[in-house]
């Protein structure tokens, strides 16, 4: 039996696991839009308005069709931030450091602008996880304290959710999932300091409305 979204009778191609919500395309991307509105007018109109959007396909993708589609009179300025390929054990060390410059990268420009970061909950994830296992404790002690400044219109989504409505498909990366794995194996005492600094990190964001 075909699972019907929530807003329509039209078949469901979202399931949300953390939720149970289901939408078809045309919901899914008008609740993304609704999300995007929210944190866009909630800004500073005397600012400037930067959008990050990470170098990946998926988030050009979403950039074009939504965004700027629906967000045409805003003031928007985005810069890429250019990704590493696939995590592996050869290269998570230059991932880290990359990670670490883009986010001094996006903390710098809160002083003066509205800074909107297009990544979805699994990617801030991965960044926070990796930036703690390799003890960026002072990058992530700045970032805590200027979180608030930084708006996440994508924030409550995770990234197979994206690939799955845009129909795109990306190289396997090494998951959130897996590193939590690893982790709890070689450092078990550092899972909590990571949960706690995630839920915290989700405490600042907007609350996301049906």
């Amino acid at each position: 039996m075909k699972v019907k979204c929530i807003r329509c009778n039209r078949e469901a191609l979202i399931i949300r696991k953390h939720s149970g919500e289901r939408y078809c395309k045309f919901h899914f991307i008008k609740k993304i839009r609704k999300d995007i509105i929210k944190n866009i007018t909630s800004l500073d109109p005397n600012r400037e308005n930067i959008f990050f959007v990470p170098d990946k396909r998926l988030y050009i993708e979403i950039f074009n069709t939504i965004i700027l589609k629906y967000l045409k009179k805003a003031k928007l300025d985005y810069i890429l931030l250019k990704l590493q390929d696939p995590h592996s054990p050869k290269n998570i060390s230059l991932e880290v450091s990359k990670i670490e410059r883009n986010y001094l990268l996006i903390l710098s420009k809160t002083y003066r602008s509205n800074v909107i970061l297009l990544k979805t909950i699994d990617e801030l994830a991965h960044d926070i996880l990796l930036l703690q296992i390799y003890n960026r404790h002072s990058l992530l002690k700045l970032l805590t304290s200027n979180i608030v400044k930084i708006r996440k219109p994508l924030f409550h989504y995770m990234s197979y959710e994206m690939e799955q409505i845009f129909n795109i498909s990306h190289p396997p990366m090494c998951t959130t999932e897996k590193l939590l794995k690893r982790i709890s194996e070689e450092k078990p005492s550092i899972v909590f300091s990571i949960i706690n600094f995630i839920e915290n990190f989700q405490r600042t964001n907007f609350k996301v409305s049906n």
